[in-house]
């Protein structure tokens, strides 16, 4: 049970760390239940479930099949409405792009948070956002939570080397 969530899964075929309990809490909670939540490798759900069950519509992905079995069931486990929780099983890169555009032809807003939790590669995935903002799809107030490993007092990723939603 994680933030009023039930989560199942199979340990032998998702990464689960119960170590990030307190995270999934902290970042949930800077959420207002009419946030637009981009979570790009979603897992089982330990972000989007919560967000979703506080009122946010949110955009779930992962690339690993296994993963979307069980958050589809536990999205089903948990009672959230269908229309809360839209899933997708697609390469992040892919997914960014397509959930973008498909929030611009519904018109229903912009994108107000995007979480990257896979701390080993998830920093690679941040030139997508340099792109959607040229084409006017993200707007300067979306945050950008990217996960990363660090060690000691090391700077995680040069973000000078990354031009990524510079404000005007």
């Amino acid at each position: 049970m994680e933030e009023g969530c039930r989560l199942k899964f199979d340990y032998a075929k998702v990464y689960w760390n119960s170590k990030l309990q307190y995270e999934h809490k902290r970042l949930v909670g800077l959420f207002k239940p009419s946030d637009i939540i981009c979570d790009v490798f979603c897992g089982v759900g330990p972000f989007s479930l919560p967000a979703a069950k506080k009122g946010c519509t949110v955009f779930s992905n992962d690339l690993n099949p296994d993963s979307i079995h069980w958050l589809t069931q536990n999205i089903s486990t948990n009672r959230i409405r269908p229309n809360r929780i839209t899933v997708y099983n697609l390469d992040g890169r892919e997914f960014i792009q397509r959930a973008v555009k498909e929030l611009d032809k519904l018109n229903e807003g912009r994108f107000d948070h995007f979480i990257m939790n896979l701390p080993a590669i998830a920093y690679q995935f941040l030139d997508v956002f340099s792109e959607l903002q040229e084409e006017g799809l993200i707007g300067a107030s979306a945050k950008i939570h990217c996960y990363t490993f660090c060690k000691d007092d090391a700077d995680p990723v040069d973000v000078k080397s990354f031009d990524i939603l510079a404000v005007p």
